[in-house]
């Protein structure tokens, strides 16, 4: 019985990192939205990369209205958009997250940048949005957009 599990087991996990790789080479870029206890950041290649100090937050709002605008130095491989793009509210700025996911978290940093991002569904990146605001608060930053 043990075995059968153990078996099961790796079976699933070989199907999640299938599932990445196609998923990475169908689109040609990966990256991964993480969160340390003084950062938020997006590793990837240079295309994709970018990191926040969570002290230099200004602003953390969930917009389900963000215009994307059109690419300067990045792209939109399938459903992933990333890199530097320019809009007309905030001109340019960084992106990473999936386009046909309604809600977006738009964070402004103190000396002006806009860093735009979201993460497997709606619901989750309005968790996220949260999240991020309880963590603020036990910062103790203040934080604008709440």
């Amino acid at each position: 019985m043990t075995n059968k599990k153990n078996l099961m087991f790796i079976v699933a996990f070989l199907v999640v990192i299938g599932g990445y790789i196609i998923i990475s080479r169908s689109t040609g870029v990966s990256g991964d939205l993480s969160f340390m206890h003084d950062r938020i950041s997006v590793n990837g290649d240079s295309r994709v990369a970018f990191s926040i100090a969570m002290e230099d937050v200004k602003s953390c709002t969930l917009r389900d209205d963000w215009d994307m605008g059109a690419p300067v130095s990045g792209d939109k491989k399938g459903r992933t958009c990333y890199g530097i793009w320019k809009n007309d509210e905030v001109g340019e700025y960084h992106i990473w997250g999936d386009s046909k996911i309604r809600y977006w978290v738009a964070v402004q940093t103190k000396d002006g940048g806009y860093y735009v991002f979201n993460t497997e569904s709606d619901e989750t990146t309005q968790i996220l949005h949260e999240s991020l605001h309880n963590y603020f608060n036990e910062l103790g930053l203040t934080v604008e957009g709440g």
